[in-house]
């Protein structure tokens, strides 16, 4: 089988869907292609990959017109969709339910398509489940770092702060406490009123303060 190992192109993905330690398990059964720089934001280069036996491919396009299965970290994006072909295998995270235009140019492309967010091994979710852990921990630190006042936050230490207590603490529900955050990791369809955002573009206000990424942990 030829796999194929494309660098992703969507906005601040800085993954990768395959180290060179499992180019390395991979390559002595079947032959790797790697798109140039795809492990580049890793800290992995193209040498690394090279001297796990993969063939470096320069073209986004090659990987997938040789691939008959091409792994990536996120579902493809439009300008990728006429690269989809049938007999090829996508394997890769999807988030079908709120893409319609994704979900329709799958079928059109007749490509199989597996989602890393519905292998299901033992009735649990063994691909699904280290990505929401990372983003369940990142979504305090990201919280965090927007109630700073330079992030348009209210100052708010998270945990209080020392010695202060009692009538001095603040709450931080919205309703309470008019420009709280909440954090809403990840965005597969709508929260509160939140809309996916993407790049610099991560928050918006309503009635408080969401920030609604699509992914967290490629952060």
């Amino acid at each position: 089988m030829i796999i194929g190992i494309p660098k992703e192109i969507k906005e601040q993905e800085h993954r990768v869907a395959l180290l060179p330690s499992g180019t390395y398990q991979l390559a002595k059964h079947h032959q790797v292609l790697v798109e140039t720089g795809a492990g580049v934001d890793i800290g992995m280069s193209d040498q690394d990959y090279e001297n796990a036996g993969a063939e470096i491919v320069p073209r986004h396009e090659d990987i997938f017109a040789r691939a008959d299965l091409v792994a990536k970290v996120k579902e493809p994006l439009p300008s990728e969709y006429p690269l989809l072909r049938e007999g090829q295998v996508l394997f890769t995270y999807l988030h079908l339910a709120a893409n319609r235009d994704l979900t329709q140019a799958l079928l059109d492309s007749k490509v199989t398509g597996i989602a890393y967010e519905s292998v299901e091994v033992n009735r649990r979710l063994p691909l699904l489940e280290p990505m929401s852990e990372i983003a369940g921990r990142m979504s305090v630190i990201v919280g965090g770092y927007y109630l700073a006042k330079h992030c348009g936050g209210k100052g708010v230490l998270l945990g209080g702060v020392p010695l202060l207590r009692g009538k001095y603490a603040r709450s931080l529900r919205p309703d309470r406490y008019p420009g709280a955050d909440e954090r809403d990791f990840p965005v597969s369809g709508n929260h509160g009123g939140s809309r996916p955002r993407r790049g610099s573009q991560t928050t918006s206000r309503a009635s408080g303060r969401h920030q609604c990424l699509e992914r967290a942990p490629d952060q």
